[in-house]
């Protein structure tokens, strides 16, 4: 949080769901911190309980690192991630991920989320084929969508994190290519649900974004 106040202060950053409740934590009433639309938040906790879930206790379900990657796919923002707890997490909703030896510069990151940033703001939007070719179901086409997405993303990443390192390398995670459409794909109960949201909504959660474990 403090690290985010100092090098964001210049931008506008949702505040995601606590895994855990707690006590308030002031901070986050005042800028560069704010609340997510309302919209977006509930459509992330609607997706959140839709995708299919990792072999865990219920209690242990890590719902809240999902809600976060909805609503930064959502916002077409990075989605900063403080330690390396939710990294396995957000691995089943992604395409691609990277790894480093150790925790890079702080000025090398702060540049780093700046281009990523721009970048995923002006991403296109999802095409408007897709969700038709999703909600098909056909099995063949669908292994051949979850392929060509994560094909893209390990040739977006390399070139979008390339200030810190020019391969995934080491063990500490750095980066995940947020990605719905492999865990859409996966899941026939996912996808009807899917249909039943308004379309332009739909596409939205189609679309990506990074999230950085800062």
């Amino acid at each position: 949080m403090e690290w985010v106040a100092e090098h964001q202060a210049d931008c506008e950053v949702l505040v995601a769901p606590r895994a855990l409740p707690g006590r308030p934590l002031g901070r986050l009433d005042h800028p560069p911190f704010r609340a997510a639309d309302p919209g977006d938040a509930t459509l992330a906790e609607e997706t959140a309980t839709q995708l299919p879930a990792p072999a865990t206790p219920g209690h242990l379900e890590p719902r809240a690192a999902r809600q976060a990657a909805v609503l930064a796919i959502l916002a077409r923002a990075p989605l900063l991630v403080s330690g390396q707890e939710a990294f396995r997490d957000l691995i089943p909703l992604s395409s691609w991920s990277m790894n480093v030896p150790s925790a890079p510069a702080d000025t090398l990151l702060v540049r780093t989320l700046t281009t990523t940033g721009d970048a995923v703001a002006g991403a296109p939007p999802a095409a408007a084929d897709l969700l038709d070719r999703l909600l098909e179901g056909d099995e063949r086409r669908l292994v051949t969508m979850v392929r060509e997405r994560r094909r893209e993303a390990r040739n977006l990443g390399p070139d979008l994190f390339r200030r810190i390192a020019p391969r995934s390398a080491g063990l500490r995670g750095f980066a995940v290519s947020l990605d719905l459409l492999p865990a859409f794909a996966a899941s026939a109960e996912a996808r009807r649900w899917l249909a039943g949201v308004a379309r332009e909504r739909a596409l939205a959660l189609l679309g990506g974004a990074p999230a950085v474990f800062i």
